[in-house]
């Protein structure tokens, strides 16, 4: 409730949702079950177990993401969610009858019932309904390129986009107010330049490359998990930082890290 914009409330869900997920992954039976007898048992196991809980607790939490009404934290939500599973069966190379069940049952609960019941509709329809007349972020997104380019090799310094967006002269008339770029590679762009912009995304994407291959080298189950949850984590907030600031939002940011 402390979040001023409900897009960063989804932006922080999102990262929560992913270590969850990841922790769900780290319990999935690493043998496909020898019979019919024991995966129906395993099942059971499951609906008595704390996993259920931890389920449970998600499926809330994808409830409290639909009523965001964010459109590209949703999206980013669950195409992360789609792409880190894909990955992940294939990156894990034994591909259990419960894994598949596991990520099927993912999206189906999450995606049609609980968003269906919840209001996803709503969402799609703000998706339908974006042009770019109605959208007034791309006439930001457009006046900062032009700064990047003036600044690009060290960028305006850190913190400095509202100045230098306004007191530089880089808004536009059709322009609206904006203190941030909604866009968060254009805007640490152009507050760091290329080199800032570089170092930044190397970190990301070698955090991103030791995630992938913990999921496939690692032995270790929870190991295995934390690589899904800081892959899907980071493929999250990267789909939504071309549409949203979450980077430039200290909690976000921290988390994120």
């Amino acid at each position: 409730g402390t979040f001023g914009n409900p897009n960063h409330l989804a932006g922080f869900l999102e990262m929560n949702l992913a270590i969850g997920i990841g922790m769900l992954v780290a319990q999935l039976h690493q043998h496909p079950a020898a019979n019919w007898r024991e995966f129906m048992r395993r099942s059971i196991d499951t609906i008595l177990s704390p996993k259920f809980r931890l389920r449970l607790y998600l499926a809330i939490m994808v409830i409290g993401l639909v009523l965001t009404r964010s459109r590209m934290g949703n999206v980013a939500f669950f195409s992360s969610l789609l792409v880190c599973g894909m990955l992940g069966m294939v990156l894990q190379r034994q591909v259990t009858r419960s894994a598949v069940i596991f990520f099927v049952s993912l999206l189906l609960v999450d995606m049609y019932i609980v968003g269906n019941w919840f209001g996803v509709d709503e969402v799609v329809d703000r998706l339908r309904n974006t042009t770019l007349e109605s959208d007034h972020r791309d006439e930001v997104a457009r006046d900062t390129v032009v700064m990047w380019k003036d600044y690009f090799w060290a960028g305006t310094g850190a913190g400095t986009f509202w100045p230098a967006y306004v007191e530089g002269g880089y808004m536009a008339p059709d322009s609206l107010y904006y203190r941030h770029t909604h866009n968060d590679y254009l805007e640490i762009g152009s507050s760091f330049g290329f080199i800032g912009f570089a170092l930044l995304g190397t970190a990301v994407l070698t955090s991103l490359r030791q995630a992938l291959l913990a999921q496939r080298r690692r032995h270790s189950r929870v190991l295995k998990g934390l690589g899904f949850a800081s892959a899907m984590g980071i493929v999250s907030i990267g789909i939504h930082s071309f549409a949203d600031f979450n980077l430039h939002v200290t909690v976000n940011s921290l988390w994120f890290i």
